[in-house]
């Protein structure tokens, strides 16, 4: 429990307190009570120690006498404990790059799908809204009666709005709050023209009525725009997870192939071939006797394969999230199904394809 209390405050103390407060409002719309710093103490007090093993690495097994051809020994004690100093800071602020750049992504991915969770529920509330002024509620009652758990997320920011109201806060202010909460068209559109008519003292019942149902026919028509463009996402999805995956596992044994052949062929033995049998057949063997071995192995072509399949199968996951959901933050949802997809099927076809090959030569 204590050890817990100090990587919390460990973390905590990492943040100036000009930061904490946009940490914590992130946390918020990533669904988080409060940030993590226990988290944070953890990242940190691993990077620590890893650093450490990574200087005692670069000590007993990076020779610098060979490295940079220095022999003194005066020389190497003032060098050495500047490349340890080097390689320290450079360790370091990769790692702790990394590792914000993971949690920013974390928290930016987590309130995108929250928001996008609100949004698709957001009709439905409307309509419980509606329905409960019907009934005579103020609008204060009609949000606190419409809070349900069905509602998920968009239930917890209603009791965030009802409590700013109930402690003072006015009404179209606390809704106000709420629309510029997160970057949804949306919400913000909604909740504006509601505080609006609050303000303008308008009928509140029929405008929420009229904004649910446009709500549900923008929703609707970009189902139909997703589904017209369903084509498109296959295609891609082939090329990804089929079509390159084989092109260049084919092209790895064709490599393989070519290299054998021309180690072959250089060792080949032509003194057999008689003068009988023409000048020209003799020519063309010495010639081919004089091809070079390809500048690039087939476990060289291999590596490379991996990467450049990685990098499409990242590309084509926010292409397939632009098409299908009109953005590219859901992209990274597809992003593990795209890279396991493609690189466990360009492994087995490899095996494959080398085995039947080497079953044919």
């Amino acid at each position: 429990m204590m050890f817990d209390t100090f990587l919390r405050i460990l973390g905590e103390s990492l943040f100036p307190a000009r930061l904490k407060k946009g940490l914590a409002e992130n946390s918020l719309k990533a669904g988080l009570d409060r940030p993590p710093y226990f988290l944070f103490g953890v990242l940190f007090l691993i990077g620590i120690v890893s650093v450490v093993f990574v200087d005692l690495w670069f000590i007993y097994n990076v020779d610098l006498t060979v490295l940079f051809g220095i022999n003194d020994k005066t020389s190497l004690a003032v060098l050495q404990p500047f490349f340890v100093f080097v390689v320290t800071f450079s360790y370091l602020a990769l790692y702790f790059f990394v590792v914000l750049s993971a949690i920013l992504l974390y928290f930016d991915y987590a309130a995108f799908q929250r928001t996008r969770n609100m949004e698709a529920l957001l009709p439905e509330f409307l309509k419980s809204l509606s329905e409960n002024l019907k009934g005579g509620a103020t609008l204060e009652q009609a949000l606190w009666n419409s809070i349900k758990p069905e509602f998920g997320d968009l239930s917890k920011e209603m009791q965030l709005v009802v409590k700013r109201i109930s402690v003072g806060q006015d009404t179209a202010s606390a809704l106000l709050s709420f629309a510029n909460k997160y970057d949804s068209a949306e919400i913000k559109r909604t909740f504006s023209i509601i505080a609006e008519s609050l303000e303008s003292g308008s009928k509140l019942t029929p405008i929420i009525d009229m904004i649910s149902r446009e709500l549900v026919d923008t929703f609707q028509l970009k189902k139909d725009i997703a589904t017209t463009n369903l084509s498109y996402v296959i295609f891609i999805v082939i090329i990804v997870v089929f079509v390159a995956p084989f092109l260049f596992a084919l092209s790895t044994q064709f490599l393989v192939i070519l290299q054998s052949f021309i180690s072959k062929v250089s060792q080949a033995d032509l003194s057999s071939v008689s003068t009988s049998e023409g000048f020209g057949i003799t020519q063309i063997f010495k010639g081919i006797t004089e091809v070079s071995e390809p500048t690039m192995t087939p476990e060289q072509f291999t590596r490379l394969a991996y990467v450049v399949l990685s990098m499409v199968s990242l590309f084509s996951s926010f292409i397939i999230s632009q098409i299908k959901d009109g953005n590219l933050k859901s992209g990274i949802k597809y992003v593990p199904a795209f890279l396991t997809a493609s690189l466990l099927l360009f492994t087995i076809l490899v095996q494959a394809l080398s085995s039947f090959f080497s079953a044919l030569l």
